[in-house]
């Protein structure tokens, strides 16, 4: 791959006497004080660029990151730099480079603001020793499923290409972590997301506990959603950003005849969810706007708007783009560590300023009527989640082909704005886009697209109790939620973007002491996951400890109840798997329990969800529970 940047720079003397004949070389370099180690980055692919961790020492050299700085312009001479701390601080200062040896730099840095104690408008000097060409390095835990060909090689532009060169050519050197596994076949119908979670607990040798820079690969046959070919998991727990999977078979078995596109394929979609890891967001959405791009983190399907992915090929030079490369190689250590800030946190895309500037202009979908709903009033008590209707009408004049998902935040093409208002005030802050769990990579083909006819209409739920970032209602308050679909017109290079009406719902405050101790058991990250992961075998006892509260009157709001009992019994009624001896264990669903805790679900009543999660659990109870199925052939309740 060809080079993105030139090798060495300029730099004077910090006495400005001059240049220095010795030109610094581009690459990652260490050094370090009695107290202060540095990680410092230099150039790469990004440009002239210096950037720098700072990690404070203690008495056993463990170390703990305390601040990163970035310079604002290439490095020649002295230079300005920003710099923010691990609780959020900032300062400005300078930063001088120069050459004392052909393989070590004389470092010299000043901040004119307090740091997380680091020396606050006293100069600090360091030598540091050159490390390598590389800005980054990151550990990668593979492992394969049996009877499943590994990542593959290609060449491009007569170079050999795998993921590993893939990632060079970003500034980042990819190092084998941990001994990879094989994973045994997968079941028949696929992997679900939930078994793939538990199988990345189960294998994983990295550390999970701690932010680093190593991320494990599931390399896996297929899904049990058709079209799905990779996931990154970002659960809000100690493992942010540190697992994903690619499903290689699933992508081979579009390529029928193999050959190099098979594998350019199998390449880019790897390079893709890892770049997920590192915290990078798709290109077409819509704070990003570039759905005209060919980097690695866009879709050959979705380029330009659709029905262009020969050309996106075409174009496709296995690269990121120039923003992507800038955080790739210069973000502060937290924004890009596995298990670092929570997935979207930088908006590493926008101007200086920091406002939104997307690519290309917005223009209205024409058309398109997107709808919100909410449970009845609006309201919703203290720690109850927040489920809400969604809905795509189409008054187009003509049938609309659109993908299956389109209405599932997961796969990337509606996004939902949720944002807290003073009571009786619109917010003067902006929205924030809440981003699930698991982020979903598609190739929608025609199998994968339902038919609209003009005035009809499509629905579906979707559940913003727990997200990315943790839970998204945990304050009491008034909250305003809004749907955008965003779609990109490739013939006039616009986004056209649906919006709903903004959604007003309510999250009630505590009414007594019972509230807060409820509220201290449901704001736990792990019931989080369990309310978004839908019950997964893995939380067990925290279906277990649920399900004990609903018992006894009182002890848990009927509205919070219901939650808890819906959960459980989607739960309950599906088979998990888990690996034994190297092999995969079923375990069956348990239709006792399933029926008896939608037994008590239907003593409680489904009116308390908003319109399409009522009917769409009615609909489950309905098929799965019928008088004759029902626990000691009891009818449910109507």
């Amino acid at each position: 791959m060809d080079a993105f940047a030139r090798s060495d720079l300029e730099c004077s003397h910090p006495t400005g006497g001059g240049s220095d004949s010795r030109p610094l070389t581009s690459g990652r370099y260490a050094g370090r004080t009695a107290q202060i180690h540095m990680d410092l980055r230099l150039g790469g692919p990004a440009g002239g660029i210096a950037s720098a961790d700072l990690f404070r020492v203690d008495s056993s050299d463990q170390r703990t990151w305390v601040a990163s700085l970035r310079s604002t312009t290439p490095v020649s001479g002295q230079v300005e730099i920003v710099a923010q701390d691990r609780y959020g601080a900032t300062a400005t200062g300078w930063l001088r480079l120069v050459p004392v040896t052909t393989g070590a730099l004389q470092v010299l840095f000043y901040f004119d603001g307090k740091l997380d104690g680091l020396p606050l408008r006293r100069e600090t000097a360091l030598t540091a020793e050159f490390v390598g060409t590389a800005l980054r390095r990151f550990g990668l835990e593979v492992e394969v499923e049996q009877d499943v060909l590994g990542p593959p090689q290609t060449t491009f532009n007569d170079t050999a290409m795998s993921i590993e060169t893939a990632l060079s050519g970003a500034g980042i050197e990819i190092t084998a972590a941990g001994v990879g596994n094989e994973i045994p076949p997968a079941p028949e119908e696929g992997w679900s997301e939930k078994d793939i979670e538990a199988l990345s607990r189960e294998f994983a040798q990295i550390d999970m506990a701690n932010p680093g820079f190593a991320l494990q690969m599931l390399w896996l046959s297929r899904s049990n959603r058709p079209g799905l070919l990779g996931v990154m998991f970002d659960t809000g727990d100690d493992r942010p950003r540190q697992s994903l999977a690619v499903f290689a078979s699933e992508i081979r078995d579009r390529f029928p005849n193999g050959g190099a596109d098979r594998d350019r394929k199998l390449i880019q979609t790897a390079v893709h969810e890892i770049g997920h890891a590192l915290n990078l967001a798709h290109r077409f959405e819509r704070e990003v706007g570039r759905a005209d791009s060919t980097s690695f983190m866009n879709y050959d399907w979705r380029y330009r708007g659709g029905n262009r992915a020969p050309e996106f090929w075409e174009k496709f030079a296995y690269r990121f783009d120039p923003d992507e490369l800038s955080f790739l190689c210069h973000a502060p250590y937290m924004a890009i560590a596995a298990g670092g800030a929570h997935f979207h946190s930088v908006r590493y895309w926008h101007e200086g300023d920091g406002g939104y500037s997307p690519y290309v202009p917005e223009h209205p979908l024409p058309g398109i009527r997107i709808g919100l709903a909410a449970a009845p009033g609006g309201f919703y008590r203290f720690a109850e989640p927040v489920l809400l209707s969604i809905s795509l009408e189409n008054r187009t004049g003509r049938p609309l082909r659109v993908p299956d998902s389109i209405l599932d935040p997961k796969s990337g093409f509606v996004e939902i704005l949720v944002r807290r208002v003073a009571r009786g005030r619109h917010a003067d802050t902006p929205p924030e886009s809440f981003h699930p769990v698991v982020t979903r990579c598609f190739e929608i083909g025609e199998d994968q697209l339902t038919t609209i006819p003009n005035g009809g209409r499509i629905e579906d739920n979707i559940n913003l109790t727990f997200g990315a970032s943790g839970f998204t209602f945990a304050e009491p308050g008034v909250y305003e939620v809004q749907a955008l679909l965003v779609l990109y017109d490739g013939q006039l290079e616009i986004e056209r973007i649906a919006s709903s009406p903004s959604l007003q719902i309510s999250v009630g405050y505590p009414e007594a002491r019972n509230d807060y101790a409820l509220a201290d058991e449901i704001f736990q990250p792990d019931v989080g996951r369990w309310f978004a992961l839908g019950a997964p075998a893995r939380l067990e006892s925290v279906t277990d400890r649920l399900v004990d509260m609903t018992r006894g009157k009182g002890r848990v709001p009927d509205e919070i109840a219901a939650h808890i009992l819906r959960t459980g019994m989607f739960g309950a009624n599906r088979s998990s798997l888990r690996v034994a001896d190297g092999k995969l264990v079923r375990t069956e669903a348990d239709g006792k329990r399933s029926a008896q805790l939608a037994r008590r679900l239907a003593q409680l009543g489904l009116n308390r969800f908003d319109p399409v999660t009522g009917q769409q659990t009615k609909r489950y109870m309905d098929d799965n529970f019928a008088p004759a199925k029902a626990a000691g052939g009891e009818p449910l309740p109507a």
